[in-house]
């Protein structure tokens, strides 16, 4: 089958209007510019004398491609190009796919990249693909004090959707970090890691009316927080808020009941949360 051909059946197939539409307007462009293959149209992208606003509309054109045509292209892309509005819309789509064989390309990216916006999106994509690669290299963003605001806030949400109870210590430090909006999603950070030794640290905050735009005041945030944890902790029988100050484990006649794990009825039994696809895991889930 043609290219050209490929690409009317692709657009056929999108279901979205306003997508449609976008893509339609893409393939006018490509067929103006003599495009007749999967290969001319990644090199037209890698091309220096193409516009980078042609280019990028190139990029997100092959958002609706199959993941076999896109993924490696954008991998391509990421690897030969240079210019920062072409690498961040490859960063963007190639994320979309939520392949595991992009986690060390985003870890890379995360680590290294100087582009504030280009680590970011990185970060954010390692929260789409739920891999336990990033944990580690993720943790350690969290140690430099010297950090942007807009790196950590993206890193103590992804965290939190990668289940890293290990960096649970270093959250709480964060807060009493100076911009609100990092005290704001390190609460969220810990709302889905936390058990109830964390409530102390969270009430705290239950004054603090400062607001992060978007949202609502850390205050609130907090509130949430300290419902969710005591809603996922409770054990019928027993004080939400009765721990034994040495082991932090909840005490019910005279049984010690580990906080760390609860009755899961999907499961039908009792085991640590956060197992893939229990519900006992972060509720929030990225789209």
């Amino acid at each position: 089958m043609k290219f050209l051909d490929k690409i009317k059946i692709i657009g056929e197939n999108i279901q979205d209007e306003e997508h449609k539409t976008s893509f339609r307007q893409t393939t006018q462009i490509i067929l103006s510019h003599g495009i007749s293959s999967q290969k001319s149209m990644i090199d037209a992208v890698l091309d220096s004398k193409n516009p980078d606003d042609f280019c990028v509309e190139l990029c997100w054109a092959l958002i609706h491609f199959p993941r076999k045509i896109a993924i490696p292209a954008m991998k391509r892309i990421l690897s030969e190009e240079s210019r920062i509005s072409i690498k961040i819309a490859a960063c963007e789509v190639l994320g979309f796919f939520r392949s595991k064989s992009s986690a060390p390309i985003f870890i890379k990216i995360a680590m290294q990249d100087k582009n504030t916006e280009m680590r970011r999106i990185a970060i954010y994509n390692l929260g789409r693909i739920l891999d336990g690669r990033a944990i580690r290299p993720l943790a350690s963003l969290l140690e430099d004090p010297q950090q942007d605001v807009d790196i950590l806030i993206e890193t103590l949400e992804t965290l939190a959707y990668l289940n890293a109870r290990n960096t649970i210590s270093v959250m709480i430090g964060f807060l009493k970090h100076p911009s609100a909006k990092v005290r704001f999603w390190a609460i969220f950070a810990l709302s889905h890691l936390g058990n109830l030794t964390i409530i102390p640290h969270l009430e705290k905050l239950l004054h603090d009316t400062e607001e992060v735009k978007g949202w609502w005041s850390v205050a609130k945030e907090a509130e949430n927080a300290i419902t969710s944890i005591s809603a996922r902790n409770y054990v019928v029988g027993a004080s939400p808020r009765y721990i034994h100050e040495s082991t932090g484990v909840l005490v019910q006649e005279g049984r010690r009941i580990p906080s760390s794990k609860k009755h899961c009825p999907p499961h039908k039994r009792k085991h640590p949360r956060g197992v893939r696809g229990c519900e006992c895991g972060p509720t929030r889930i990225r789209t």
